[in-house]
């Protein structure tokens, strides 16, 4: 691999993804809860969605258990940012190696 660090931040942040989908909560945040009552939202029906959702309630279509779904919705997250993110940053090296600017890493 040709950044090493990157292989152990993705690592970590799948560990912590696993570890945190045991931790989620079926039940609404305080905050989701005080808006719902505050403005009325809670009785009223949703808007249907513009999109429909990817992975609804962080569960996997298709997968029974809820812990295992969810363990794999957190995954799944944690990999489309990462890739996300590995994208945005070869474009700006990119970007920047077409401007000759030097390479900040470079040391």
């Amino acid at each position: 691999m040709k950044h090493p660090r990157r292989g152990i931040l993705l690592g970590v942040a799948l560990l912590v993804a696993a570890l945190g989908a045991f931790g989620a909560s079926e039940h609404p945040d305080t905050l989701e809860r005080f808006l719902g009552e505050s403005t009325g939202a809670a009785e009223r029906e949703p808007p249907p969605p513009v999109l429909p959702a990817p992975l609804p309630d962080y569960r996997v279509p298709g997968v029974d258990s809820p812990g295992v779904s969810g363990l794999l919705a957190g995954a799944a997250g944690v990999l489309a940012t990462f890739g996300l993110l590995t994208l945005i940053a070869a474009l700006a090296t990119y970007r920047r190696a077409r401007a000759g600017a030097p390479d900040p890493r470079a040391s």
